[in-house]
């Protein structure tokens, strides 16, 4: 379930030499603590868990996660992605269980190109190249400081309006769901009854094609993806959605949508729309 960015990563260390094992998940997505106690031990180096799933918004018990690996040894590395996490969730994160975390400024309205990465101080790490000592010597060369500020104001922006941003972004979700439901247009939450992110929404709906449903809406202005934004151009079926064990036909049949503070209420009926004249359009072609 992770993002490539770690997924990928972890698979040249299994090239590498080291053994590897994948947390198996539900159908909704989420990991189980007794599947996780049963593969960690002493010889345990990392454990990853993302924080938020960055397709389907599943939000995964992370705090309790950890606490159930460092209660079995406490030197184990725990690392968690919370590019989708930080200010869009609750949850606060246990940092006495947390080692290292990292974050994507982008994904709350920071510059593009810049981001955070938290190391307590069991963290070791060997930087990838060399240069001045900038950064702890972690990462040479010059400081992106405009990035910084951007990334500074960003989270401050977001910590005292988070509340308001979830409430805002659930408010736009529900009333998509209802604008569905009202026009009778059949569709499936693939994390119904799940903890999730209120910022992202996978939906299938069953009989339609994904790819011809993002290209109609995309000419119609309206940006969605198949999957995540960084695999949305992938010819292969989600990942993600095939560890959650759904069948082809639904995955094929499944939009990822994603909800910002900046969107609108008229945009969400917008999406209704035209989600209404593709439903009428395809079915007059059937």
């Amino acid at each position: 379930m992770e993002h490539p960015a770690v997924f990928n990563t972890v698979h040249e260390m299994k090239k590498q030499g080291f053994l590897v094992h994948v947390l198996s998940v539900d159908n909704a997505g989420i990991i189980n603590l007794h599947d996780l106690k049963s593969l960690v031990s002493c010889k345990t180096a990392l454990v990853c868990i993302m924080g938020v799933n960055n397709e389907t918004g599943i939000i995964q018990p992370i705090n309790a996660a950890f606490k159930c690996i460092k209660d079995i040894d406490h030197g184990i590395v725990t690392m968690c992605d919370t590019v989708q996490y930080l200010t869009k969730v609750n949850t606060k994160l246990d940092l006495d269980n947390i080692d290292c975390f990292f974050a994507s400024g982008h994904k709350i309205g920071a510059t593009k190109g810049i981001g955070l990465l938290y190391l307590n101080e069991m963290v070791m790490v060997d930087p990838l190249f060399f240069g001045g000592g900038q950064e702890s010597g972690l990462r040479p060369g010059t400081e992106n400081l405009y990035g910084i500020e951007s990334l500074s104001r960003a989270i401050k922006e977001h910590a005292q309006k988070c509340i308001i941003y979830q409430d805002h972004v659930q408010i736009l979700k529900k009333n998509l769901l209802n604008g569905l439901e009202e026009a009778g247009i059949s569709y499936q939450v693939n994390t119904l009854n799940a903890p999730t992110s209120d910022y992202i929404l996978s939906l299938a709906f069953p009989g339609q094609d994904a790819s011809q449903l993002a290209n109609y809406l995309a000419n119609k202005g309206i940006c969605i993806s198949r999957g995540s934004a960084c695999s949305s151009t992938s010819a292969k079926p989600s990942r993600v959605l095939s560890a959650m064990k759904l069948d082809r036909k639904t995955i094929n049949s499944t939009i990822r949508l994603s909800f910002s503070p900046n969107n609108t209420l008229d945009e969400v009926k917008t999406f209704c729309t035209h989600m209404i004249e593709y439903h009428v359009a395809t079915n007059a072609q059937i």
